[in-house]
């Protein structure tokens, strides 16, 4: 029997929180050869990617609210987002700049490879590009951020520009971002992303014009709709599907995503520390994001990989994704600490 919840902004932080969580543990797991690790830790893997950000890109179309002025919007959208994605993306080059010539005391090696990762902040490039005999950085983690921007903007328009065949164009959107992903990696500003993603922004939206959340899902509801998920997941394995991938996963992450929020709100409505230190994560998604890019590119985790070879892979993983967290909390709390101040000033 399913129970009517007040759905807030902060219903959804216990999501997001989890999501933070296990987008460093992803990145953590991706340092060490896949062929040295185990069948639970490659599927935990798998899993993690499957499910991807698709979640967050529901509730943030659930959250989404039309404006009365596009153009505005867009301004304002872009001023408040991506000057915090700018400020991380400066932060991080001085990072790694700092911290690999200390390592390494190479200056001009250093220089130039500060000035191929501020080109990749500078224009968002997702995934990272080979030019020539140089590879330029992509934006890493901060990528999300940029993306959602930009397919909230473009889920916006279709919202106020179209009146019919809204799924249509979305749907088109959808399948465009994914093969525009898979012939042009590295489209500056996460373009293709964002239009993966619109997918999942507009699902919330119409989630939301339905109340969707302020009831629980029925368990066999759920049970259905993720079974439902993990077969359309499975196409991507056939082959010769390598050119809808993306399509696949971002309908399939649409699928799962909708239960997994579902259940985590129901969850979050009771109190315990757990809970309430994920949902703080949550509510500072932003400042997160922005930490794990500065500690994902400034620290050379590849010199920790080596250092610990003797070790089993699960325990290295583990060893290393603790020290990343307690990395990622410190900055964030300098980080809001002065970006606090800054507001004060102002």
């Amino acid at each position: 029997m399913s129970k009517n919840y007040k759905v807030s902004i902060g219903s959804f932080n216990f999501y997001i929180g989890i999501a933070m969580l296990a987008v460093v543990l992803s990145h953590t797991i991706g340092l060490f050869p896949q062929d040295s690790l185990s069948f639970g830790i490659r599927a935990l893997f798998e899993v993690i990617t499957y499910i991807g950000i698709s979640g967050f890109a529901i509730i943030s179309g659930y959250r989404l609210r039309l404006p009365g002025n596009f153009r505005k919007y867009i301004v304002k959208t872009c001023r408040d987002y991506l000057k915090l994605y700018y400020l991380f993306g400066l932060m991080t080059v001085i990072a790694f700049g700092v911290i690999h010539f200390l390592c390494f005391r190479y200056l001009n090696g250093t220089l130039k490879e500060m000035f191929l990762m501020a080109i990749g902040f500078l224009f968002a490039i997702y995934p990272e590009i080979p030019v020539g005999d140089l590879i330029i950085y992509s934006c890493g983690p901060l990528y999300f951020l940029v993306a959602f921007v930009m397919a909230e903007i473009i889920t916006v328009f279709i919202l106020t520009t179209f009146k019919k065949f809204r799924e249509l164009i979305v749907g088109i959107t959808v399948l465009i971002g994914s093969v525009l992903m898979y012939i042009l990696p590295g489209c500056p500003f996460a373009f293709s992303q964002a239009m993966l993603l619109t997918g999942c922004l507009y699902t919330g939206y119409i989630l939301r014009e339905h109340s969707f959340y302020e009831k629980s899902m029925r368990l066999s509801t759920s049970i259905i709709t993720v079974f439902i998920s993990v077969c359309i997941y499975s196409i991507k394995f056939i082959p010769h599907m390598e050119c809808l991938e993306y399509f696949i996963r971002i309908v399939a992450g649409i699928l799962i995503g909708v239960v997994l929020v579902n259940y985590c709100i129901v969850y979050s409505v009771g109190k315990n520390k757990i809970g309430s230190k994920i949902k703080g994560i949550g509510k500072l998604s932003f400042f997160v994001l922005g930490a794990h890019a500065i500690e994902y590119y400034a620290i050379p985790w590849y010199l920790f990989v080596d250092k610990i070879c003797d070790l089993s892979p699960e325990l290295g993983i583990l060893i290393i994704y603790i020290t990343r967290l307690i990395l990622i909390l410190m900055i964030v709390k300098i980080s809001e600490y002065f970006y606090k101040k800054s507001l004060l000033k102002s």
